[in-house]
């Protein structure tokens, strides 16, 4: 996901190969070029992601000073490397970790992400599309989309917005099933380190969910239609 992000300028980031990042990491003690990765990037990265050598976000007696360091294997809730700032409130965080937090069952941003989407399956690019999608992009401060998309194109961006704007809101599980994506998106998962933190395996039955085993307990008949689903 840290890959998604957008330069700050709209095009697409092309992040360095695993092995190259790792070697920028320097196990710990990044070098410039590990950070270079972080400048000049949409700005929803740094509201959303804490990555090694950023800073915590008004972090209670620390403000902005602290930055955030990755202990490999340490409990920081971490497995790969980076952390989650959005929908954290580190400016009281003895307090927080024992309270209750509000969580949006919907934002105004998906539903404009979800009114790009159809209209542009249903009928390809048209204006309306590309003003909901600045609607989003302009309150975080980054350009309008170029006007000159085909519908395959703009498929592709407005996916990628979702991803990013709706990140740790629970959207991306069903995303890559509808999408019929899964396949391309579930790998296994490597930390900044290039070691392999968990082995991601697909198989196409889990677009759909199985009866539960209780409801097929009851009606013998839902037996076959489990089987049919690969269950």
């Amino acid at each position: 996901m840290v890959n998604a992000y957008w330069k700050k300028d709209g095009t697409a980031f092309t992040p360095p190969s695993d092995a190259t990042r790792a070697s920028n990491y320097n196990d710990g003690s990044p070098n410039d070029t590990y950070l270079d990765e972080f400048k000049n990037r949409d700005t929803r990265l740094y509201a959303s992601i804490m990555h090694p050598n950023g800073p915590w976000s008004y972090l209670k007696g620390f403000g902005t000073s602290q930055l955030f360091t990755w202990s490999k294997g340490g409990n920081n809730t971490s497995k790969i490397g980076y952390n989650y700032k959005k929908m954290a409130d580190y400016s009281s965080l003895d307090e927080n970790l024992m309270a209750s937090n509000n969580f949006m069952l919907i934002r105004y941003a998906e539903v404009l992400l979800t009114y790009a989407e159809a209209k542009n399956e249903m009928y390809g690019p048209d204006a309306s599309i590309y003003d909901a999608l600045d609607k989003i992009r302009g309150r975080v401060g980054m350009p309008a989309i170029s006007r000159t998309q085909t519908k395959e194109t703009l498929r592709d961006i407005i996916r990628n917005e979702r991803r990013i704007e709706l990140a740790n809101e629970g959207h991306r599980f069903y995303d890559i099933r509808r999408w019929k994506i899964a396949p391309n998106v579930m790998k296994t998962v490597y930390d900044i380190t290039n070691t392999q933190v968990a082995k991601r395996v697909w198989n196409d039955k889990f677009y759909r969910f199985p009866y539960p085993q209780t409801a097929v307990d009851l009606n013998p008949k839902l037996k076959e239609a489990q089987a049919a689903k690969g269950y």
